[in-house]
């Protein structure tokens, strides 16, 4: 596998621990412990992680499902946040 998919599945998995800066590391502990992390700089991934936040919103524009369309206002609000926290700061957070 090559290291961009390699750091996009990285990316995916933190944004879901973003949370927890523990579990995170230990995440790429056992990753390195079975194969080196790709080549990144600390941006390229932050930038990586705050695009995975953009896919869930796009996916919640196209969705036809009630429920997930309802959910649109206020995840559209979390990632205005977010991405103003990122933007300020340079590392994503799930803002709630």
């Amino acid at each position: 596998m090559n290291g961009e998919i390699q750091l996009q599945f990285l990316a995916i998995a933190i944004f879901y621990l973003r949370e927890d800066r523990r579990r995170e590391k230990h995440l790429l502990a056992g990753y390195e412990s079975v194969t080196p992390l790709p080549l990144l700089e600390p941006q390229e991934l932050e930038l990586l992680i705050a695009n995975r936040n953009l896919v869930l919103l796009n996916y919640l524009f196209e969705t036809t499902n009630a429920d997930e369309i309802a959910l649109v206002p206020g995840y559209l609000d979390k990632t205005q946040r977010r991405l103003k926290h990122f933007f300020e700061t340079g590392e994503f957070a799930l803002l709630q």
